[in-house]
């Protein structure tokens, strides 16, 4: 079973990175303030975890 990431929005700094490693998981918000999951499926789980990685916040998880 794949393991589904989520981005703890209170802690997002909306920094983009995620999104710009791993765009077909994640993207910004309609104003640009935070990261969201659009699709937890789509990417690679090494690329979700380079985008983790990048976070300076370390605000996106895996869910339990």
């Amino acid at each position: 079973m794949k393991r589904i990431p989520y981005v703890e929005i209170s802690e997002c700094q909306g920094c983009r990175s995620c999104a710009a490693i791993c765009p077909e998981v994640f993207q910004m918000n309609e104003m640009g303030r935070y990261a969201q999951v659009i699709n937890p499926y789509a990417g690679s789980e090494d690329c979700i975890l380079e985008a983790m990685a990048s976070c300076p916040v370390r605000c996106i998880r895996w869910a339990e």
